[in-house]
C-alpha cells in the first residue's frame, strides 16, 4: 500500500494526539513526527478542515482530536485525507507505521480499525 506523504503525516498527527490524550502544539507535533514546523502547519490546517482535529490559540493552546480515537475509523480517515491531499506522481512512499498495523490485522476487516487501534498496535506491538 502506498499513501502520499501528507496523508502519512496526517495519520501520524492523529496517532500522536490520541497517544497524548490531550493537546499538542504544532511544534510538539513537528518534533514528535520529525517534520519541519511549516509542513506541520499545512497538515494541521487540512486536518482542521476535515474536522478530524480542532485547534485553539488561547490557553490551553494546541490541537486535539474532535472525537474519541475509538470512534475514528482509520479507513474513513485515510479516504478523507486522500481527498484533501491528492497524490501526485512521485509523491508516495511506504508508510511503515500504517503498513505495520495492516500486517498485524492481516485477514481481518481492516476498514473497521480505529485510530485507537492504531495507537495501541504501534505502541504495544499487538492488536
Amino acid at each position: 500500500m502506498q499513501i502520499n506523504k501528507q496523508t502519512t503525516c496526517a495519520i501520524l498527527v492523529l496517532r500522536e494526539l490520541a497517544a497524548a490524550g490531550g493537546r499538542l502544539t504544532i511544534q510538539e507535533l513537528a518534533d514528535r513526527i520529525g517534520v519541519p514546523r511549516d509542513y506541520m502547519v499545512v497538515v494541521t490546517h487540512a486536518l482542521v478542515r476535515a474536522e478530524l482535529i480542532e485547534g485553539r490559540q488561547a490557553p490551553p493552546r494546541g490541537y486535539a482530536l474532535t472525537k474519541d480515537p475509538s470512534e475514528m475509523r482509520l479507513f474513513d480517515t485515510i479516504k478523507a485525507l486522500e481527498r484533501l491531499f491528492p497524490a501526485e506522481k512521485g509523491d508516495t512512499f511506504p508508510m511503515q507505521a500504517i503498513k505495520e498495523i495492516l500486517r498485524l490485522y492481516a485477514g481481518t476487516a481492516w476498514d473497521g480499525l480505529t485510530i485507537g487501534d492504531f495507537v495501541q498496535a504501534t505502541t504495544s506491538g499487538a492488536p
